[in-house]
């Protein structure tokens, strides 16, 4: 059965209306039909819904989803345990390669770098005194 309003018609509508939920239900008055049938077409048209009109799955079908994705995933190792010094000089090296000067830097940038460093060693010597190592 042919709709008064074609289904772009019907999609533009809905798009300018400030209360979608209500333009769903008038949209369907309009064209003599069912708000099932409306939602379809908005769907197929790329408008967004209300949450109370959006397609739910069905259980077994979030199921079969998980399962499909759980066996697709590769086996992941546990990542072993770092002790809190390791995990800061870690961090400490990152830091430093992440403030590596540029390949045209001029000597007030070199000298800043140094100085940063000396800080994240200084850092790192207080953090390994006040641990015993």
């Amino acid at each position: 059965m042919a709709l008064p309003m074609s289904d772009a018609m019907i999609a533009s509508e809905y798009r300018q209306a400030k209360q979608k939920q209500k333009q769903i239900h008038i949209l369907a008055d309009l064209n003599g039909t069912d708000t099932k049938t409306i939602v379809e077409i908005l769907t197929r048209e790329g408008c967004e819904l209300p949450g109370n009109y959006k397609a739910k799955k069905a259980p077994a079908e979030d199921m079969r989803a998980l399962k499909e994705l759980a066996a697709a995933a590769p086996v992941l190792m546990p990542a072993p345990k770092l002790d809190m010094m390791t995990t800061a000089r870690i961090a400490a090296l990152d830091t430093i390669q992440d403030m590596m000067p540029g390949d045209n830097c001029d000597e007030d940038d070199a000298l800043w770098f140094v100085e940063r460093i000396r800080g994240i060693f200084a850092l790192l010597e207080t953090m390994e005194a006040q641990n015993g190592k």
